[in-house]
């Protein structure tokens, strides 16, 4: 009989709580689905027969020659990780006094860039850089991110620019963790700084790619746990009234009748504002794509962001 009562009570709270593991089924198939076919989704192939083969452009010549071909290598090593071309320029111009300077590269002429503003003439520099010699791992203007690194004094700093997929997955907060990679070591080394950047990149990329399956998981563990809490609970609730029920109206062999009159002791009515915050909070993690959101005088969607020093 004891187990009777007891599988009726658990079919009771299946029942009741089946709601949420319909809810955790549906998203376990969904993240499942998710993964099966982010595992089948072919890799992206280097498909872009009209950029450069030059990945480092040092034109202020913070490089030595190792340096530059060192960088060359482990480039060409993250390009294939995270199906990007990964491009660095350095410079040493005055870009917001000096912009009809004749001795500019031709992708830099103050025609191409339009503006004296310290942070409008490098994002136009790096972007028109980038759009001028068709870099784009998948294509022509594709994926890909390009490091501006301005060493001329009184304007140093840097500008990065991203495109394609790197545009997808680097927002406001990925931006500004490349850029202080360079801040972090260039006064020290500039080829550490750069070096620096490119792994960030190369990490947050393959990061950001990894992590996309497994969006609703969190959700699934969220609706089972509650589920599970709340079916453990309430049987043991349920098992504790059986008990109580059998008993409590009955003193050895007779009837007993508890005194149910209640007692009216008091009402208070308490108010209390419960105050909000408009903000969501800040994240350790990764915010999302599109930082710096904006089309380039190519017509080109561009993110980007820069720091000066």
């Amino acid at each position: 009989m004891e187990k009777d009562i007891k599988k009726e009570a658990l079919r009771q709270y299946f029942k009741y709580f089946k709601i949420w593991f319909i809810i955790a089924g549906i998203l376990a198939v969904i993240t499942i689905g998710a993964a099966v076919v982010h595992a089948l989704k072919p890799k992206t192939v280097r498909d872009n027969s009209q950029e450069p083969a030059e990945r480092v452009y040092d034109y202020a010549d913070m490089l030595t020659d190792e340096e530059e071909q060192s960088l060359r290598e482990y480039i060409a090593e993250c390009e294939e990780k995270i199906q990007a071309d990964i491009v660095i320029v350095t410079i040493s111009e005055s870009v917001e006094y000096d912009l009809q300077n004749p001795d500019l590269p031709e992708a830099f002429h103050a025609k191409e860039v339009g503006s004296t503003d310290w942070s409008t003439a490098m994002r136009d520099l790096a972007d028109n850089f980038y759009d001028y010699n068709n870099y784009g791992y998948n294509k022509v203007h594709g994926n890909g991110v390009l490091l501006l690194d301005n060493s001329y004094e009184g304007q140093k700093g840097s500008w990065l620019s991203t495109c394609g997929n790197v545009y997808d997955y680097f927002g406001d907060y990925e931006i500004d963790q490349a850029l202080y990679a360079v801040d972090d070591y260039i006064d020290e080394s500039p080829y550490k700084a750069y070096k620096n950047c490119i792994s960030y990149v190369t990490r947050t990329m393959e990061e950001s790619q990894e992590d996309m399956p497994m969006t609703f998981a969190p959700w699934i563990l969220v609706g089972l746990v509650v589920a599970l809490i709340y079916a453990a609970v309430n049987l043991h609730q349920n098992k504790a009234k059986d008990t109580t029920a059998t008993n409590q109206y009955v003193d050895g062999k007779k009837p007993k009748i508890n005194d149910t009159r209640d007692q009216y002791l008091r009402k208070n009515v308490v108010t209390r504002r419960i105050e909000t915050s408009s903000s969501s909070g800040g994240s350790s993690h990764h915010s999302g794509g599109h930082g710096g959101s904006h089309r380039s005088s190519s017509g080109v969607s561009h993110g980007g962001g820069g720091h000066r020093r």
